[in-house]
């Protein structure tokens, strides 16, 4: 006879896992988060003894990839990718192809992958001072030759942090004497050109940005003063006019004392990742954490 109790527990749980990955998002993890940042998937992704940095979601979660960083000096060390294989098995591997490319500085590799928004692009940085960089992926899953973009998007300064948005545009970081701000590339026959700074009441001291599904609001990163640690995570507004809100500070859950960046919208919208690394040099932590979404609509509620 079936026992009823553990019948009702395992359709509450099955359905809870059903909703918590709409979409057919495989997790990593699935301790899901509440308003609560917690260490994504610390057994196979956020590693003790690993230091990483930024996440994106490729293949509806069958492929995760992330960068490597260095605990000593913050250089970017590759990107790797988790991959879902034969038996449900998660194998872990460095992306090869960027080996393929001649950096004139040994300091930072490569790293800060990001999809294209039709997933047959990965763009990233590498060299020092950075550039973006794109390979394509064919249907196979294979990658292609690493390709740096035109100089209109890459100049003598560094450029890092690439995303596309819903609006197909490149938004990017890039320091502008001496102060980082985000820029904009509209896309040309397919190719980025005529990047400029994106105007907008938020945009000074701004980086590592990430818009929403539908571009009403954008989280970025910021050293700004009176925040809770070296580089916070802020959010700003879409206003009806179409104009922005200045950046507010996402809180003292989200932001430690030490740097919190690299803030990715999970495919679902259910979900912010980001990246918390606690000291600049002679880190003991960078992991990747992860946190509902409903806290945007939390701080949204505080604004007058």
């Amino acid at each position: 006879m079936i026992n009823l109790r553990n019948l009702v527990t395992f359709i509450f749980n099955f359905l809870f896992f059903a909703t918590s990955n709409s979409q057919d998002i495989i997790y990593l993890d699935s301790n899901f988060p509440g308003l609560e940042p917690k260490i994504y998937a610390s057994d196979i992704l956020s590693l003790s003894d690993r230091y990483e940095h930024g996440l994106t979601i490729r293949n509806s979660g069958s492929e995760h990839i992330f960068g490597l960083d260095g605990r000593k000096n913050w250089t970017y060390n590759g990107i790797a990718c988790l991959k879902r294989g034969e038996n449900n098995i998660v194998v872990f591997d460095t992306l090869k192809f960027t080996n393929k490319i001649e950096c004139k500085n040994k300091a930072i590799i490569s790293g800060e992958p990001t999809l294209s928004s039709d997933y047959q692009f990965m763009y990233f940085v590498a060299d020092y001072p950075t550039d973006i960089w794109k390979v394509k992926i064919d249907e196979n899953g294979k990658w292609g030759e690493p390709v740096k973009l035109d100089s209109a998007v890459n100049s003598k300064g560094s450029e890092w942090f690439p995303i596309i948005a819903r609006d197909n545009c490149l938004y990017f970081s890039r320091d502008l004497n001496g102060k980082v701000v985000i820029n904009k590339a509209e896309p040309v026959n397919g190719e980025y050109k005529k990047a400029s700074k994106l105007e907008a009441a938020f945009n000074y001291e701004a980086g590592d940005q990430v818009f929403s599904k539908n571009m009403d609001y954008i989280i970025f990163a910021s050293p700004r003063q009176g925040g809770f640690g070296n580089n916070d995570l802020y959010i700003a507004f879409k206003k009806n006019n179409g104009e922005w809100t200045d950046g507010i500070n996402m809180g003292p859950k989200i932001n430690s004392e030490g740097f919190e960046l690299a803030p990715y919208i999970s495919p679902d919208d259910k979900y912010l990742f980001f990246t918390r690394r606690d000291k600049y040099n002679e880190a003991t932590t960078s992991d990747i954490y992860w946190v509902s979404l409903e806290i945007v609509a939390k701080i949204k509620s505080t604004i007058k």
